[in-house]
């Protein structure tokens, strides 16, 4: 029972610092970025404009065969950056719809540059397109371009971040010509640290709660009790550490990781609570961890979102 406890209080300590870093971003935090800016350095004398490229099929219903965007009296269908095309990478400029970008290389400070994508409409049709390149058309090139708007290079592909934790990507990718390298960076959101993980942890709580209330209806007492409150946190934690490093979708990630849940609980109460039969284990263990899901989910999407 001693090292029960002990175990239960580091598994609290780990639960509090592992909990800060997943959650969904929500009202509180600060305001996302809302157009995408790609940061230039070490320019060649020609550069004059820089496009984006973003990976793309020709049958998307966001692709359109050619579009002047402000640039009819200086590109046509021939211009090479509009006939660019490598491995399903198209111009962002000229082939994503109603697309809204002033590619004109502007200065920046110092020795850098930039160009702004999603940026000149409507703040909401902006912000719009901003975050359907995020999470659809999230492998993206830069093209460099002279005043004819031909290439002058291509830099390799990236694919810009998810925002599903504390580290924010800021909206700005940079290009380096001398290294023909994009980069980004992203910034700690102290406001999702702190309120993120207090309601993360609140998450936690509850569900741990209820699977252990629901153990008491089940019968379980004394160390039975505490056996499952560990074993609820460890699994918590666990959950928590994999939703940072799994590369799956949400969705996919919580199918993938429930199921892996249900089962070990199983396994570890068959284990350890001797003379317990398998129908009372299989039905609390089935009970508890979908009334908890569902708790998870509803507070996700209806209270904390």
């Amino acid at each position: 029972m001693k090292n029960l406890k002990k175990l239960f209080f580091i598994a609290v300590i780990v639960t509090i610092l592992a909990s800060s870093f997943v959650l969904p971003v929500f009202a509180n935090a600060p305001m996302p970025a809302d157009h995408l800016t790609v940061v230039l350095s070490n320019l060649p004398d020609d550069a004059v404009y820089v496009d984006l490229l973003v990976k793309i099929n020709q049958d998307d219903p966001n692709f359109v065969d050619f579009q002047s965007n402000n640039y009819s009296d200086s590109v046509s269908k021939s211009s090479e950056i509009v006939s660019y095309s490598d491995g399903s990478f198209y111009s962002f400029t000229f082939h994503y719809k109603n697309s809204k970008s002033n590619i004109k290389i502007e200065h920046y400070y110092d020795d850098l540059y930039y160009v702004d994508f999603c940026n000149g409409l409507n703040y909401q049709d902006y912000l719009t397109q901003y975050e359907s390149l995020r999470n659809h058309y999230r492998d993206v090139k830069v093209a460099l371009l002279d005043k004819d708007f031909n290439i002058i290079v291509v830099s390799e592909s990236i694919q810009l971040p998810k925002e599903n934790n504390a580290f924010v990507f800021d909206g700005k990718i940079c290009f380096d010509f001398n290294t023909n390298s994009l980069d980004f960076d992203t910034r700690i959101n102290p406001y999702f640290v702190v309120f993120g993980g207090f309601f993360s942890i609140l998450i936690m709580l509850m569900s741990i709660g209820t699977e252990t209330v629901i153990s008491l209806l089940f019968g379980f007492r004394g160390r039975q009790t505490l056996t499952i409150l560990i074993v609820n946190i460890c699994s918590q934690i666990i959950m928590r550490l994999l939703y940072l490093v799994l590369p799956f979708t949400y969705l996919i990630e919580t199918i993938i990781l429930e199921v892996c849940v249900y089962t070990a609980e199983f396994f570890i109460y068959k284990k350890y609570f001797k003379g317990t039969s398998v129908i009372k284990l299989v039905g609390y263990t089935l009970t508890a961890n979908t009334l908890s899901l569902l708790l998870g989910i509803f507070l996700d999407c209806y209270i904390l979102i």
